[in-house]
């Protein structure tokens, strides 16, 4: 997929939890090596709700990335979901 600016919710972000500088280490050179992030960023109406590392480095590195698209009843139910697992 062609680069897309895609928007970051800065509250739901600020609940996610950060990755150690190891696991930036691993994803970034991860994503460089293979020249694409396999796993897709999830988005929401046009927000990141998962992914928000893989974008960073895709865009950092100009290199493609996939999207999945989630519809709002989907969201609502997925949100609580998401959140425990990446909150620290």
């Amino acid at each position: 997929m062609p680069l897309t600016t895609l928007q970051i919710d800065t509250d739901l972000q600020a609940m996610l939890r950060d990755l150690s500088h190891e696991e930036q280490q691993v994803l970034e050179a991860n994503i460089i090596s293979d020249g694409i992030a396999f796993d897709p960023i999830v988005t929401w109406k046009g927000l990141i709700v998962d992914g928000h590392h893989r974008y960073a480095v895709c865009s950092k590195h100009h290199l493609d990335y996939t999207t999945v698209s989630m519809t709002t009843s989907l969201m609502v139910q997925m949100l609580p979901r998401l959140l425990p697992r990446r909150v620290a």
